[in-house]
């Protein structure tokens, strides 16, 4: 029946081993290589194992060194391979595991580690041929089947391991794959080294009278010579290594006076401090090694000293000038500073900066002397800005500090002129450290230039007028009213305030009087206040239309009363142009016959 894999955990027995001799501390590696297929002796003590068993304690007949150990016994399994460790009954079921496997079977050398079942049928047979120092010992498997009673009887193949040159021939007649793993190789104990046959480690292979050696090279124990630098800056950092060499356990490092590392590897890494000799030894399971060493000079490395720091006591922001000596070059740090000496520094809390250098030979100074700067803290004023209309004050308020100065001197400033005008306000801390300079941007924006005018300033009562206003963005009237233009009919003289708003509502009132009279009993009066022409647009911005239903004679006064246009106009639309003139009012007056009209003209 077809055994599960053990996973068991088992100590190694020593018993039957001899430990190497410690005589140039011999340890040795592998390599495997194919040779000629051949047969050697089959006869010899038959061994009649039952499926998943060991043969127990075996002798070789003589000393064969294996992975830096000697063994004269060892132990067979019913599975295909030989171990070196006594007494465990791991027998490797069922299937070869990867060569070097710490944890699985070890110390071993397997022909074709397999699910093998002798119960089956086929021979086993081991013995020990030749007279020494020349004897071999044959382990051989003859017609084995797999796993079980139906198992094919097709595994065949000899194991040889020789006298003196602790040579491993493996020759195998016939393996067939029965769908499990197989291994041929060999791996030492703990599974720390491992070798195996190409192709055939712990997969599926099938092969016929083919044969492979593996070779030990004896590898001498004199360690090579320590590899690294041989002259340094006192300081530096350097790293010195040897060769490992195998086998070896731990190397022990030994340093000049004053050095500092430590390893137990082939490989250190310390720091310089002194002429002297670095050496290491290899320590192996019977003794170390003799040490191998390397002489080493020390470059001395530069020293170093601040000068001066002036001042050492700053506002935060403010220089200070920091001076060194004592190398070819120098940095400042914090800040990677290479620019000197002399230093410009300018820190803005007590900071501690360390001076290091460079001489010519390339060596950094070790001691890296310091020095305290101490910061008083700067103060950092605000202020604030502002929209004023124009003719009005402003209040500047800076904040941040105990003591200011402003631009002019006045903290309430009342600027002659719109647009933007700057203030500068620092301040002054109880330390005695000045502020930087903040800036209060006043803003001034212009009074509108508001017009307003009626289109009639006097009227009979019952009668309307209109009266438009110009110059601002937006309107207010004493009427309630919002709009640039209103109509208006008072019963009696009256009075009307429109007040303009313009950029950041900055604002200007004008006042228009409109009289009104009763006209009763003067036809003259009557007949003078009938509208016989009309003006558009009014206000204009330079160019008035006209319109007449008779001939018509049109005068314009400005202001101060003086005649700029006089016109008889027919029937008709006539253009009335005032561009040449200046903004404002003009008093138009049209007679036709013996009535007259008065009509007030705004220019914008």
């Amino acid at each position: 029946m077809k055994k599960f894999i053990l996973s068991l955990v088992f100590a190694l027995i020593s018993a039957g081993t001899v430990q190497s001799q410690c005589q140039n501390l011999p340890c040795s590696t592998y390599v495997v290589a194919p040779i000629t297929f051949t047969t050697f002796p089959t006869t010899g003590v038959s061994l009649s194992l039952s499926d998943d068993a060991m043969s127990g304690t075996i002798p070789l007949g003589f000393n064969f060194e294996f992975y830096c150990n000697s063994y004269s016994q060892a132990d067979i399994s019913s599975n295909g391979f030989l171990t070196f460790v006594l007494n465990t009954g791991l027998n490797g079921c069922c299937a070869g595991a990867p060569v070097q496997t710490p944890g699985s079977v070890e110390n071993y050398i397997a022909l074709f580690w397999n699910d093998l079942y002798p119960p089956g049928g086929g021979i086993m047979t081991y013995t020990t041929i030749g007279t020494s120092p020349n004897q071999k010992f044959i382990l051989t498997y003859s017609m084995v089947p797999h796993c079980c009673s139906n198992g094919p009887p097709d595994n065949s193949g000899q194991m040889v391991l020789y006298e003196t040159s602790n040579i491993i021939e493996l020759y195998t007649s016939n393996v067939t794959n029965d769908g499990s793993a197989c291994t041929q190789g060999i791996e030492s104990a703990n599974g720390t080294f491992g070798l195996a046959t190409p192709g055939r480690n712990a997969t599926f292979w099938t092969t016929t009278n083919t044969a492979y050696r593996f070779s030990n090279t004896i590898l001498t124990t004199t360690l090579t010579p320590v590899i690294g630098s041989t002259i340094s800056c006192s300081g530096s950092q350097q790293t010195f290594s040897v060769l490992p060499a195998i086998g070896a356990s731990s190397y022990n490092w030994y340093l000049p006076g004053g050095w500092i590392g430590t390893s137990t590897t082939s490989a250190i890494t310390t720091t310089i401090n002194a002429n002297g000799t670095i050496s290491v030894s290899a320590t192996f399971t019977c003794g170390n090694t003799p040490p191998t060493s390397l002489t080493f000079s020390v470059i001395p490395s530069p020293l170093v000293t601040i000068v001066s720091a002036t001042p050492n006591l700053v506002c935060s922001g403010s220089p200070a000038i920091i001076n060194g000596s004592g190398a070819a070059t120098f940095t400042l740090e914090p800040g990677g500073n290479t620019n000197g000496p002399p230093f410009t520094v300018n820190p803005n809390v007590n900071t501690v900066y360390t001076l290091t250098g460079t001489d010519a030979t390339g060596c950094n100074s070790v001691n890296n002397p310091t020095v305290m700067i101490y910061v008083n803290e700067t103060p950092t004023v605000t202020v604030n800005s502002g929209a004023i209309c124009l003719g009005e004050s402003f209040n500047i308020t800076p904040s941040g500090s105990t003591n200011y100065t402003v631009t002019g001197g006045f903290f309430q400033v009342t600027p002659t002129s719109a647009g933007v005008s700057n203030y500068s306000v620092a301040g002054t801390g109880t330390n005695g450290c000045t502020s930087n300079v903040a800036v209060s941007s006043v803003t001034v924006n212009p009074i509108p230039n508001v017009i307003a005018a009626a289109t009639r300033t006097d009227i009979c009562k019952g009668e309307s007028t209109s009266i438009t206003a110009s110059g601002a963005s937006s309107y207010s009237w004493s009427t309630g009213a919002t709009t640039s233009t209103i109509s208006v009919s008072p019963i009696s003289t009256s009075v009307y305030t429109v007040t303009g708003a313009g950029t950041g509502n900055c604002l200007k009132s004008v006042v228009v009087n409109v009289k009104v009279s009763l006209c009763v009993g003067i036809n003259e009066n009557v007949e003078a206040n009938k509208e016989f022409v009309m003006v558009y647009p009014n206000p204009s911005t330079g160019e008035f239309s006209l319109k007449t239903k008779a001939a018509t004679t049109i005068t314009i006064y400005d202001i101060q009363g003086k005649l700029i246009y006089n016109q008889k106009v027919n029937e008709g639309t006539h253009l009335i142009n005032l561009s040449q003139y200046a903004s404002g009012e003009y008093l138009l007056k049209a007679f036709q016959g013996d009535n007259q009209q008065n009509i007030t003209l705004i220019k914008q």
